[in-house]
């Protein structure tokens, strides 16, 4: 983050006294910063010295060269319609802006992606952490520059793929991102970028959300039967409990078993109970061991 205001070593004395003695602070993108004190303890003289209203009697006083400021202080003159947005932003010509107090936008300090299960809990209980919805909203070009950044043999691969895609067609691309994509890193996103970059901001939400991550949260999205059971397409179920079977393609049936997922896609067929629904990569391993992965 930018600093945009240093104090160092500031001192400022009203007549007989010192209300600011060897201030050292500093101001950076972004910080939110309330200011608390008694009567006469020296709040307005900090607010006005941080702002160049005044200068301190001793130490010294920096802003960023591209710096604009404006303030609202105790003796400030204001006319009776003033509005604290006409004082303060209107000299400045901001038409964007975001109020300090504005609770719905904060600062990330540090994402931190899948914790251990110690550190989860110990961020769930301090109640000063946010949960990762996996929703992440940012300019194409900022996310390009991130991956240059921190994954830059995936930003060259992406713009290997580009190349083949301006100089030719879709079908240009395709062949490009089958020679490029299986020599990428595999990371994704959470680790390889967001744990990495600055400046992120983020926006509390309180509502119902499912990344749909597995195939036991697909089950947890459609109706089940009487037996628990769930399923999707052309499916049966005789006899059965607690099962998902799903289907895109034929016909699935299930006779006497509980807690399976089946899933039928195109010409592949997974089975695996319903509980270790989490597991599919050791299948995704296992098929490209087999050289087999053209099913995946």
């Amino acid at each position: 983050m930018a600093n945009l205001i240093n104090l160092e070593n500031v001192s400022k004395t009203w007549g007989l006294k010192t209300l600011l003695d060897g201030v050292s602070l500093g101001v950076q993108t972004g910080d939110r910063i309330g200011v608390v004190g008694l009567n006469g303890g020296g709040k307005t003289t900090l607010l006005e010295v941080l702002t160049g209203i005044e200068k301190p009697d001793q130490g010294r006083v920096s802003h960023n060269s591209d710096l604009r400021v404006a303030v609202v202080t105790q003796r400030a003159e204001l006319n009776d319609d003033d509005t604290v947005a006409d004082v303060v932003l209107g000299p400045l010509g901001l038409e964007v802006f975001e109020w300090a107090s504005n609770a719905t936008v904060r600062d990330v300090a540090r994402f931190v992606e899948k914790p251990d299960l110690a550190r989860a809990t110990a961020f769930a209980a301090s109640g000063h952490h946010l949960w990762n919805g996996g929703m992440f909203f940012v300019r194409a070009r900022r996310l390009l520059d991130e991956l240059a950044r921190h994954l830059p043999a995936t930003a060259a691969g992406l713009a290997t793929i580009e190349r083949a895609l301006v100089a030719g067609d879709h079908a240009a691309a395709a062949v490009a991102t089958a020679a490029v994509y299986p020599g990428l890193p595999t990371v994704s996103i959470d680790h390889g970028v967001m744990e990495r970059a600055a400046d992120v901001v983020a926006v509390p939400g309180d509502f119902g959300w499912s990344d749909v991550g597995s195939w036991a949260a697909v089950a947890e999205l459609l109706p089940r039967d009487g037996a628990g059971n769930a399923r999707a397409g052309d499916a049966v179920i005789v006899d059965g409990a607690d099962n998902l079977a799903l289907t895109d393609a034929g016909v699935i049936a299930l006779v006497g078993v509980s807690g399976l997922a089946v899933i039928r896609a195109g010409d592949a067929v997974l089975v695996l109970p319903a509980a270790r629904a989490q597991e599919v990569r050791a299948a995704v391993e296992a098929l490209t061991a087999a050289g087999l992965s053209r099913y995946l």
